[in-house]
């Protein structure tokens, strides 16, 4: 069980499955499993796990000179390194269910559609999971139950892009340096 001690709006330690962690501050970016955290600091910004399906060709007959969307099927093609990766299939459906059969199925049929003459070795699936907030805006800044715990999570598909930003916000934070960028919009406490 995840836990705070949090005393005076200031938390001590926080209690993790692999034990106690006592510091003067705190970071939470856990992506998709950032959810458990805000809920037991009383976060209402509702957050679900958008879980995202790539497929992979090893060794495809064919390599793609630049990336390809195919609008009509809501996926994107990349050549990278032997592979030929298809990805965009979405579905919510939290961090506990296995993966789906039906997004991969339905990526590998449009695949055959698009390219009947494709071989390969092998596909090799994969599924992951991206953390959605109901209004689309990551959660940046001080939790709002302890001044002393950062939280940076909620950046949907953007992640790789809005991580480095987020960590500098973060950085500024937790060592007092002045933003001159208004956070408000992502609070931890904000009606979303």
């Amino acid at each position: 069980m995840k836990g705070f001690h949090i005393l005076n709006d200031h938390c001590t330690q926080i209690q993790t499955a692999d034990g106690p962690v006592t510091a003067d501050k705190f970071i939470i970016t856990t992506g998709a499993w950032s959810s458990a955290w805000g809920k037991a600091l009383g976060i209402s910004v509702p957050m679900e796990s958008e879980r995202g399906y790539h497929i992979e060709f090893v060794n495809p007959s064919i390599t793609l000179r630049s990336p390809l969307m195919v609008a009509g099927g809501k996926f994107v093609l990349n050549s990278m390194n032997g592979r030929l990766r298809c990805a965009g299939v979405i579905e919510f459906g939290g961090l506990e269910l296995p993966a789906s059969k039906a997004p991969i199925d339905l990526l590998k049929n449009q695949m055959a559609e698009l390219f009947p003459d494709l071989t390969y070795d092998r596909i090799d699936e994969w599924m992951g999971h991206r953390p959605a907030t109901t209004d689309s805006l990551p959660i940046i800044g001080a939790s709002p139950k302890a001044a002393n715990i950062y939280l940076g999570y909620g950046h949907h598909h953007i992640g790789l892009t809005g991580g480095p930003k987020t960590g500098r916000w973060l950085a500024n934070l937790a060592t007092g340096t002045s933003l001159n960028t208004d956070l408000s919009a992502y609070a931890a406490d904000r009606k979303a």
